[in-house]
């Protein structure tokens, strides 16, 4: 028999609980739903849905009502002291994210899901892995693209050679800040090029004199050209363009994801060294 895990959420907003109705409508949207923490989280077979938590009384409601969570709570502490979860996933703000996952460890939690960005900063990133790793627990946080089927097709092409060596991982992705768009298009980066060790790193981002507050910065930028070397002597780019796609290009061969996801194309060098 399989084991059943008693999961609670916290944050009931648009990633935790109605992301969904974005995308229900679109042609594409078997590629993204279950969407919500809270839908993915009921349509697990495995887990118990025993909590639900939003400091705004209505959302959590909300969200207990439409996915049949068993409890409501306005407080992650008690809710986690009170219910006693495996599993938590976090789907508030940045500011929670290391307080929240930190004070889960320190209680037993088991399993950690946390939406991206991971915190706010290396600190913060440095507490939340102390934590984390002192207790043995288990972590994962929202760039979950490498575990889309396409990605890891495409991955397990790269790794048995069906391209040749792998030269250079192209994100064809334009602007967006580092926290939010381009955590998973780094992700994927490192994925597509074999999450080997970064050498250097340099990029360029679009910041007007206005988002300055005397020698702080008071906005996400955004990033529109990113260059990384990694020690298994991949480079990886990103280029401002249109569209979300990446390109994987080798000593015999190329791959480039479509649309977002939607399919790949592949090509081959022929005898005269001509892509076909």
């Amino acid at each position: 028999m399989e084991n059943r895990y008693r999961v609670c959420l916290i944050g009931c907003g648009r990633m935790g609980a109605t992301i969904d109705d974005e995308v229900r409508d679109r042609p594409d949207s078997d590629l993204f739903l279950p969407y919500s923490h809270a839908a993915a989280i009921a349509a697990c077979g495995r887990v118990e849905f025993a909590g639900v938590c939003d400091p705004i009384a209505e959302k959590a409601g909300a969200a207990r009502e439409r996915y049949g969570a068993r409890q409501t709570f306005t407080d992650y502490e008690t809710m986690i002291r009170e219910v006693q979860p495996d599993i938590v996933c976090i789907a508030t703000r940045p500011s929670a994210h290391a307080p929240a996952s930190i004070f889960a460890a320190e209680q037993g939690v088991r399993g950690i899901y946390c939406e991206k960005p991971l915190c706010n900063s290396m600190a913060e990133a440095d507490a939340m892995l102390q934590a984390l790793e002192t207790r043995g627990v288990k972590f994962n946080y929202g760039t979950q693209r490498r575990y889309v089927s396409l990605y890891r097709n495409l991955r397990a092409m790269t790794d048995a050679g069906d391209i040749g060596e792998v030269q250079a991982v192209i994100a064809h992705c334009g602007s967006s800040a580092a926290q939010w768009g381009h955590t998973h298009t780094a992700d994927m980066l490192l994925f597509l090029s074999g999450d080997g060790e970064v050498e250097f790193l340099q990029g360029a981002a679009e910041i007007d004199d206005a988002a300055w507050e005397g020698d702080t910065l008071k906005q996400d930028a955004p990033i529109s050209m990113g260059y990384a070397r990694f020690a298994n002597g991949v480079h990886a780019y990103l280029v401002a363009s249109g569209g979300y796609e990446f390109e994987v290009s080798g000593t015999s061969g190329k791959l480039r994801t479509l649309s977002n996801g939607i399919g790949y194309s592949w090509r081959r060098l022929d005898e005269h060294g001509q892509l076909q």
